[in-house]
């Protein structure tokens, strides 16, 4: 419940025993419209007060009623009136009367015990251990960006377009943002789409690149621009700047270089198997040739689009749909490329669930799920690729990544209570969640025990469909009498032993 429910605790008390003043009540019963969980409150003291209203027709065990009689002795049998004649002594009252008395030591022993039980459960239930998660954002999206930038080809755009999102100062509209054509000699031949999009994964490793890139992002309401200033040094890693308007640098961010191996799962094995991949070649960006080569889905629409340098293999621009519409797009305005060996095409292998096998990280989900995580091994149409968690025994929160290549779904599950609004998200009734629309889209909401953060930087749809996947019980709620049956089933445990 929230802090105005524990407000009107006491009040909750006097409304069932009709001891509020008019304005008390109507207090309550207007709280009591919009909040379910204070109406099973009401509904458990009256189902209380109707035992206690039950048991008064009860009368006191005849042993006790017999002790009180043999008190009084011969003077029980007096009427009270007489009780204080002083030419009698002293007198007990009538037979009706001490009828009356045993019904009223009967409902005096009921209530102790009724209340002795209530209490012995209530303090006999385990307090709350969740902890407070304040606002999930910003470790969802560094989990989020570590992952993508690893199973999908995106280069270090993808950190430019996360610090887009953190930066609204630096945005402006895309006017003046020139994007190339990708219309040039059309090809089909998937096998040479894929060797270049491996060249622009490997050519991280050959070149050295500054320049100045432009950024766009399809927000609710409009399609947003930034500058940002390029420092790649090969295996050193990239020193992404954003620019305010005025040509001043607002904050910078390196995004380290992308990790190449001979084995494992590359982001274009995932990409080729779940889109059709062509090719057009004598294009040109920033005053470079290049080959786009697009990505289109089962409808034959473009999802993805990169546009390869021809001499060193560098991503010099790139776009994501949604539909047919841009979603977001970043590449070079201005580029200096010096290569400084061969490109050669060594396969970047993409991170799944630390061994490099999908079969692995489904194995972990299973184990996970069983434990009571939610950890399929498919969600919105994207295969698992990565799980992991905080401890190997008794986590208490979960990682998993699912893409595609093209599209990167991360999801962060930490046991805990979210305590506050998450900064820049706002509330979507359809989604039953906090939601943030930008470069990067991210949601977050409380279920039961656990809050789930959803980041990805594909289309909304995508992200509807993913939050949609959850579970959406909304947090935990503990009346007064379900705290007393879970003492009591404590209780009763530890007797069982």
């Amino acid at each position: 419940m929230s802090s105005a429910c524990d407000g009107l605790a006491e009040l909750r008390s006097g409304f069932v025993d009709g001891a509020l003043s008019p304005q008390d009540s109507e207090r309550v019963a207007t709280h009591l419209v919009g909040c379910a969980g204070c109406r099973a409150d009401v509904a458990e003291l009256r189902a209380v007060r109707d035992l206690l209203g039950r048991s008064a027709g009860r009368t006191a065990p005849a042993p006790l009623s017999d002790r009180l009689v043999s008190i009084a002795g011969d003077a029980s049998a007096r009427p009270w009136t007489k009780a204080f004649d002083s030419s009698g002594g002293l007198s007990l009252p009538s037979e009706r009367r001490r009828a009356r008395v045993r019904a009223l030591l009967g409902t005096l022993a009921v209530g102790a015990v009724l209340t002795a039980i209530g209490l012995t459960g209530w303090f006999a239930a385990p307090t709350s251990n969740l902890a407070a998660v304040a606002d999930p954002a910003d470790e969802a999206q560094a989990e989020f960006g570590a992952a993508a930038a690893e199973l999908s080809v995106t280069g270090a755009s993808l950190s430019a377009l996360m610090l887009l999102d953190s930066l609204p100062e630096a945005a402006t509209s895309d006017a003046g943002i020139v994007r190339p054509s990708p219309k040039g000699r059309h090809s089909d031949d998937e096998a040479e789409a894929e060797r270049m999009l491996d060249r622009a994964l490997a050519a991280g490793r050959t070149t050295t690149v500054n320049g100045q890139q432009a950024v766009l992002a399809q927000t609710q309401h409009r399609l947003l621009g930034a500058r940002v200033r390029m420092d790649t040094r090969s295996t050193q890693g990239t020193l992404v700047s954003v620019l305010a308007p005025d040509g001043s640098t607002l904050a910078s961010s390196l995004a380290p270089a992308q990790v190449t191996t001979d084995e494992g799962t590359s982001p274009v094995d995932l990409i080729a198997h779940a889109y059709a991949l062509s090719y057009d070649s004598g294009v040109s960006v920033a005053g470079q040739r290049a080959s786009v080569v697009t990505a289109s889905d089962q409808h034959g629409s473009p999802a993805k689009r990169w546009w390869v340098d021809d001499d060193t293999g560098v991503l010099l621009w790139q776009e994501s749909y949604d539909g047919d519409r841009l979603s977001t797009a970043a590449g070079f305005t201005e580029v200096d490329v010096v290569p400084y060996a061969r490109v050669g095409q060594t396969r970047v292998a993409a991170r799944v669930a630390g061994s490099g096998s999908s079969a692995d990280a489904d194995a972990d989900a299973a184990h996970l799920a069983s434990s009571g995580w939610s950890c399929a091994d498919e969600m919105a149409g994207l295969d698992l690729l990565e799980v992991s968690t905080d401890t190997p025994t008794d986590p208490r929160s979960l990682h998993a990544v699912y893409g595609d290549g093209v599209s990167t779904v991360s999801v962060l599950q930490r046991h805990g209570r979210l305590s506050g609004i998450p900064s820049g998200a706002r509330w979507d009734d359809a989604l039953g969640a906090w939601r943030h629309d930008g470069a990067v889209r991210w949601s977050t909401w409380q279920s039961g025990d656990t809050v789930y953060t959803v980041t990805t930087d594909g289309t909304a749809s995508l992200l509807r469909q993913a939050v949609a996947t959850f579970p959406h019980a909304g947090p935990v709620e503990t009346t007064t009498l379900g705290r007393v049956r879970e003492g009591w089933s404590r209780i009763l445990a530890d007797l069982k032993g």
